[in-house]
């Protein structure tokens, strides 16, 4: 391929804050860390999957390190079945302890924000709960001191509680995030959100000089003219091309945080990729990639925002009865009505910005509880791509998404 337009050789901008380049965690990660990774990023292709095949030439960008958190909590308060159902969706085995399994999401959620002094990376839990719906104590308790959740009993029917939670998800995404609910229905007696935020600037700078309008292959077939960020190289960049895909690594800060690129091969659908990266696929291309300062990088400008109802993919995945009314088992939540309980929704909204000069992506995960009564190397993004926000050394995936549409800004 002809990296048309661009100039032969892209100047770069090293971003002058980040200093020190990283090379590991700061501690081996615990073996409920560990198992924490690995059922979080199964978790993540497979839910990826299953919203973008229901949206299949549409943007997508998901968070679900943030969904898995968010369930996580709600899962504490699972029992039965219906904690059975939820540790397999989300990837935990049987056998872990749920002490285990709420400190590994305490522990990664600590870890996480501190790694790269140069980016921005914050995780802030919330429950709000209608006054006078019996809570059980130690449930809030737990989700204080695994989750380190701000709990709220208020009154449902005031317009200020509404706006209160509103607030909350605008305030912990610093206004990427504005609004999470319209309206508090009558069955809603419970809402668990966890609100996700990464600002971080690229190792190497774009030089907004080389940007270039290029053609950009949409995915329902038509072609549009957009804007291409362009360079050589760059600090950290890792490089893979397969017959199936072109794979790129981009280093935010010191280097704790990545976005990877994977561009499919001629004939291969982006629902084709998902699947050649899911299990072991992910680590896999992941591994694959090696160092490639002589790459020739063109990467449109994109901006993606998603509003998910995340039902209909969980319960594809196995969660199906924690949304039953009368079959789901939230007694860990209320002992009195637990049985009543049950998953009304589970939503994220999600948004990611990509320029120049780095990357900002916000997340909140919503959920609504309610009750019954070749050479040179070339790396050209220019038709559908799935992209990825990742913590390297964990091989934590922040956020995961698919660019399908990409229009001027």
């Amino acid at each position: 391929m002809l990296l048309a337009g661009c100039a032969a050789e892209s100047s770069v901008q090293p971003d002058e804050s980040a200093t020190d380049s990283l090379t590991a965690l700061p501690r081996a990660l615990s073996t409920a860390e560990l198992q924490a990774v690995s059922a979080s990023n199964g978790f993540a292709v497979a839910l990826f999957r299953q919203v973008l095949s229901a949206s299949p030439a549409e943007n997508v960008v998901l968070s679900p390190f943030s969904a898995s958190v968010a369930l996580g909590m709600t899962m504490h308060g699972a029992a039965g079945g219906t904690r059975a159902a939820m540790r397999s969706t989300l990837g935990w085995s049987a056998a872990a302890g749920d002490a285990d399994v709420a400190g590994a999401y305490r522990d990664m959620q600590a870890l996480l924000p501190t790694l790269d002094s140069s980016v921005t990376m914050t995780s802030a839990n919330a429950i709000w709960y209608r006054q006078g719906f019996p809570v059980e104590a130690s449930y809030l308790q737990a989700t204080r001191d695994f989750f380190k959740a701000a709990v709220t009993g208020a009154d449902f029917a005031a317009p200020a509680t509404l706006a209160a939670i509103n607030s909350w998800a605008s305030t912990t995404t610093k206004g990427r995030i504005p609004k999470v609910l319209d309206t508090i229905e009558p069955q809603q007696v419970m809402f668990l959100l966890n609100a996700l935020y990464f600002k971080g600037a690229w190792r190497t700078r774009f030089n907004t000089a080389d940007t270039y309008t290029g053609t950009f292959r949409q995915g329902n077939g038509q072609s549009a003219s957009v804007p291409f960020m362009s360079r050589t190289g760059g600090s950290g960049v890792r490089f893979a091309a397969t017959n199936r895909y072109s794979a790129l690594e981009l280093p935010y800060g010191n280097g704790a945080f990545v976005m990877d690129l994977f561009v499919p091969s001629d004939g291969v659908t982006l629902a084709d990729l998902t699947s050649d990266l899911a299990g072991a696929g992910w680590q896999q291309a992941v591994n694959a990639m090696a160092p490639a300062p002589s790459v020739r990088i063109a990467l449109p400008r994109f901006r993606v925002t998603t509003t998910a109802q995340l039902k209909t993919p969980l319960s594809a995945l196995g969660m199906g009865v924690a949304f039953a009314p009368g079959a789901a088992d939230f007694t860990g939540i209320s002992s009195a009505r637990g049985r009543e309980l049950y998953l009304d929704f589970v939503k994220q909204d999600a948004m990611i910005e990509v320029t120049e000069a780095g990357t900002t992506a916000a997340a909140v995960t919503t959920i609504g509880v309610g009750v019954t009564s070749t050479s040179p190397l070339l790396f050209r993004a220019d038709r559908p791509f799935l992209f990825a926000i990742r913590e390297r050394f964990s091989n934590t995936l922040l956020f995961l998404g698919a660019v399908q549409q990409v229009s001027a800004f």
